[in-house]
């Protein structure tokens, strides 16, 4: 009633929310009915029916919030540049791998601000490709942080437009490949010292044992005749290499023990070859471990020594060994 009133009072159009019995929200639209003399002699009632308005405005917003939270936890950078190459928005991934944050780097050129100087001319003609459309492929380009360092960051590109069809920017996302190139270095570094040692295994009896002392992988000496083949030791114990005495007082495995608690075993003593011969060895047996420091076995290396003139040669025991066993480390 107060709504119509007014309308009737003052001539004026008046709008309002209103809830009917059934609580359904509507705006009503008050306009007045006037005759020939511009008089009101009534008024004309609208009613538009907000419910749906609202649930569309209360999806819109959820929707935006779900974009919003998607861009803070995706990976890499995800930035917004508009047609100029100045930076609109950027993901919060992006920001901390810059080491900055929105705030300061909105309004900045992209090319400009963190791309390398010798990189800058390339990067130009990627943004101004995307921008016609013709990069169709990734691009890689590195970038500079805050802090100096250069990050190398591979690229994909797609348009912005407005509903004439003018492009308004272009949205980046980048893939930070700094650390993949990096670890595939050093696994290419330890795989090149692991060919090191297996070129190095012609002096060296070198096998790998489960927790419990059986071998799983056998690498023997070259000499032939003399030493065991991996048929013939896969599966053995690595007890069987010891000799009768040592084996009957059970010291393989006080050795393991000890390997397991130190981290470390090594000594000079002897073995059994091939054909029940004793043979005087050094030997270096270490751990085997996973990530959360559980014990999965360990890696044997052993030196045998020479014999000339009926008498045993040790010939440079602990420095072939010890380099094993250095390599083997980093490999772990």
């Amino acid at each position: 009633q107060g709504i119509l009133s007014n309308v009737l009072a003052t001539g004026n159009d008046a709008e309002q929310e209103v809830v009917d019995d059934a609580e359904r929200c509507f705006l009503l639209h008050v306009s007045p009915l006037k005759g020939k003399e511009d008089q009101v002699e009534g008024a004309v009632l609208t009613f538009h029916n907000m419910d749906a308005e609202k649930q569309n405005k209360t999806l819109l917003r959820s929707s935006q919030a779900k974009e919003q939270k998607y861009l803070e936890v995706v990976p890499g950078i995800l930035m917004l540049m508009n047609a100029q190459g100045n930076l609109v928005s950027m993901n919060k991934s992006g920001c901390e791998l810059l080491g900055t944050d929105e705030a300061d780097l909105v309004g900045k050129n992209w090319v400009d601000e963190y791309v390398p100087r010798s990189h800058q001319p390339l990067a130009r003609t990627f943004i101004e490709q995307a921008i016609e459309g013709t990069l169709d492929e990734e691009f890689e380009c590195p970038v500079t942080t805050e802090g100096g360092e250069e990050r190398a960051i591979m690229w994909r590109a797609a348009l912005l437009k407005d509903q004439q069809g003018n492009v308004t920017g272009v949205v980046c996302s980048g893939e930070d490949l700094t650390l993949l190139r990096q670890l595939n270095a050093a696994l290419q570094k330890s795989e090149e010292r692991f060919h090191l040692m297996m070129e190095s295994v012609r002096e060296d009896e070198f096998f790998i044992m489960d927790a419990q002392g059986y071998i799983v992988s056998w690498i023997g000496l070259q000499e032939e005749g003399r030493n065991y083949r991996a048929a013939e030791m896969v599966g053995q114990h690595f007890s069987c290499l010891y000799v009768p005495e040592e084996f009957q007082s059970g010291k393989p495995m006080h050795i393991l023990e000890r390997a397991a608690e130190e981290g470390r075993f090594e000594e000079d003593g002897w073995r059994m070859r091939k054909g029940g011969k004793r043979a005087r060895a050094y030997v270096i047996i270490l751990p085997i471990r996973d990530e959360a420091r559980n014990l999965l076995g360990f890696s044997n290396v052993t030196r045998y020594a020479r014999e000339q003139n009926g008498a045993l040669k040790p010939r440079e025991l602990n420095s072939p060994a010890t380099s094993w066993s250095a390599a083997l480390q980093e490999l772990r």
